[in-house]
């Protein structure tokens, strides 16, 4: 009965006991892109895009046969063998479309991690003024608990406050759900996550002055687009199609003996085309055209587009600053007003996620 004792108290133990875990964003970073099952995905989708640069390079393959005519006297040919021969950079033109293929997986895995540390920034910052909000209003509940029985209107307040809590709990326990899936940890790991929004903003107030242009924002912003690549994988297509309509050789040779009354064995030659009449990729080769312009004239818009975010990013990064920087002076003047300290609040959530979009726009993470 002991033994059933003891293996109840570790099992209710294990269930409601779960160590904490204190984490850096840093850490988390790299918790992520270490766990995070699409970065994983993105990975497991190179080795078969590698796969097509070896099936690029085959040639075509020799056959081997043999003929005997079903006559008196026929000849017969007991060793044909043909050799196809491609002609038009065929094979080159494979090679270029796998390469091309190869370096746009490369840069899809680079998007997956700067997306999931995008992503990651939003919801570590989320989960840090949450947990300050539902610390805040459940000091506050303890304060309104002692004098609910004073006034009727501190039991009213009381109700509000409650709802408050709630709310801030249920946005809490969300976004916590969202972050471990993304960390891919144990749902029931309890996460201590480590403030460092003061760091980070200086960092990109240094970022910001080092930049000369706007336009060397927008190309770095735009590499992560992948569109370049896609150009380039729509113009190798077209030049294969069309590099495919070129008939292809195909050489025969072989022994031969004449007939059956002829003492004399020989080797005979022969070649011939397969001639593209009917399939000459017609179909394929307009496919790609009409994806090469849809290709470009998504380049030329989202181009300008870049341009209208990256500039919004920035003044509203420069703004949420000056916000908290005021926020930080009216803390200081009245400590004890938790209403000030549910805007500061607010303006940190605001300020992080002014750096996220930053983040976004700018094409990088610091």
């Amino acid at each position: 009965m002991q033994g059933i004792y003891l293996a109840l108290f570790f099992l209710f133990w294990s269930l409601f006991n779960h160590p904490v875990y204190s984490l850096s964003y840093e850490e988390a970073v790299k918790l992520a892109l270490a766990n995070n099952k699409k970065i994983k995905a993105k990975l497991a989708l190179l080795p078969i895009v590698e796969a097509e640069m070896i099936i690029a390079k085959y040639r075509p393959n020799p056959s081997l046969a043999s003929a005997h005519e079903l006559v008196r006297g026929g000849a017969i040919q007991p060793v044909q063998i043909a050799l196809p021969i491609e002609i038009g950079k065929k094979r080159f033109y494979r090679k270029e479309l796998a390469k091309k293929e190869i370096e746009k997986t490369k840069l899809e895995i680079e998007k997956e991690i700067w997306q999931t540390q995008i992503e990651l920034r939003g919801l570590y910052s989320k989960s840090l003024v949450s947990k300050e909000l539902v610390k805040l209003f459940k000091e506050k509940q303890k304060k309104l608990k002692r004098l609910s029985g004073e006034e009727n209107n501190n039991q009213i307040e009381l109700l509000v406050n409650a709802n408050l809590i709630d709310e801030y709990e249920i946005s809490l326990n969300s976004v916590n759900l969202s972050l471990k899936e993304l960390l891919n940890v144990d749902i029931d790991q309890n996460l201590n996550l480590e403030d460092d929004l003061k760091d980070l903003v200086t960092k990109y107030k240094q970022k910001l002055n080092q930049i000369n242009s706007l336009e060397t924002i927008v190309d770095k912003r735009f590499d992560t687009l992948i569109l370049e690549q896609e150009l380039g994988i729509q113009s190798s297509l077209i030049k294969s199609y069309k590099a495919q309509r070129i008939p292809d050789l195909v050489l025969e040779t072989g022994v031969s003996h004449p007939s059956l009354g002829d003492p004399f064995w020989g080797m005979y030659l022969g070649g011939g085309f397969e001639i593209p009449i009917f399939d000459r990729k017609q179909g394929e080769i307009k496919k790609a055209e009409a994806q090469l312009d849809l290709v470009k004239l998504e380049k030329a818009s989202l181009r300008s587009h870049i341009g209208f975010e990256i500039k919004k990013a920035i003044f509203n990064f420069k703004t949420r600053e000056k916000q908290l920087a005021r926020f930080n002076k009216l803390l200081d003047l009245s400590s004890a007003d938790s209403s000030f300290q549910e805007e500061y609040l607010k303006a940190k959530l605001d300020m992080w996620l002014a750096v996220q979009e930053l983040e976004f726009a700018l094409g990088v993470v610091l």
